[in-house]
């Protein structure tokens, strides 16, 4: 999938998605609303995306 399409189908601007996709900006510091947008188009687990193995979500939330 192109830069273009995963900006159009998660509704944003083809330079908004580059900037996350570069490192310039990082997903994290964006609305939840967009990340999980931005992981449909993916088809990622938002859980698997944040976290790097099952139990680092644990630590993060205690």
């Amino acid at each position: 999938m192109s830069q273009t399409e995963v900006a159009l189908n998660a509704g944003i601007q083809i330079q908004q998605y580059q900037k996350f996709e570069y490192g310039e900006r990082k997903l994290s510091n964006s609305s939840m609303v967009l990340g999980l947008r931005i992981c449909a188009v993916l088809e990622l687990d938002p859980y698997e995306f944040t976290f790097e193995s099952d139990t680092d979500w644990m630590k993060k939330i205690r």
